[in-house]
């Protein structure tokens, strides 16, 4: 029974794309006179006006698969919001995004706002033996009682598939096509 449902949401999802989506961005191709901004996200946001989500799921403003590319829309986004969602797939599949939306769908001096977890500050913890500050922030912090390497599997069970740091994501999208990167810490 659940293989059964699983297939009708996924051909739901497809007949959606085709008939929702493709002609939605059609309309924003043809009347849209300003520049769009786009937010990929792996966790459910508060929907705006001024963005449009994209994601395969039935949340999303655009119902389309991240890694497809979008028809019609190509140098018509002013910018684009990373949620949690680049930490969330493999660096090969990262590269191909990036690389994608700084050719095809960014305008000229367009932005890509990332924000995904810095791994670093539980990597350091690990290896001092300490739990990170951001451990101790966890509303059911169950971490301590697994022991220093709990926290790195936290990050797995989060569904993360690349980890981060400063330095890393600064190299990965210089090396993609970006020229001035800035980072802030939150």
């Amino acid at each position: 029974m659940k293989n059964i449902i699983l297939i009708i949401k996924i051909f739901s999802l497809a007949f959606l794309s085709i008939f929702y989506t493709i002609p939605k961005l059609f309309f924003i191709y043809l009347f849209k006179k300003n520049y769009i901004n786009l937010v990929f996200s792996s966790k459910k946001i508060i929907r705006r006006k001024d963005f449009y989500m994209v994601n395969f799921n039935f949340e999303s403003d655009l119902i389309w698969n991240p890694f497809i590319p979008l028809p019609f829309i190509n140098k018509k986004v002013k910018s684009i919001y990373s949620i949690h969602f680049l930490d969330k797939i493999h660096l090969s599949a990262i590269e191909d995004h990036i690389k994608y939306c700084t050719k095809d769908l960014l305008a000229e001096n367009g932005n890509y706002i990332s924000s995904v977890r810095d791994a670093s500050s539980y990597m350091q913890a690990y290896s001092n033996k300490r739990f990170s500050l951001y451990t101790n922030l966890f509303k059911n912090n169950i971490l301590h009682n697994y022991g220093f390497i709990d926290q790195i599997n936290h990050l797995h069970r989060e569904g993360n598939k690349t980890l981060f740091d400063e330095e890393f994501i600064k190299n990965l999208f210089l090396k993609n096509g970006f020229k001035n990167i800035q980072l802030r810490e939150f």
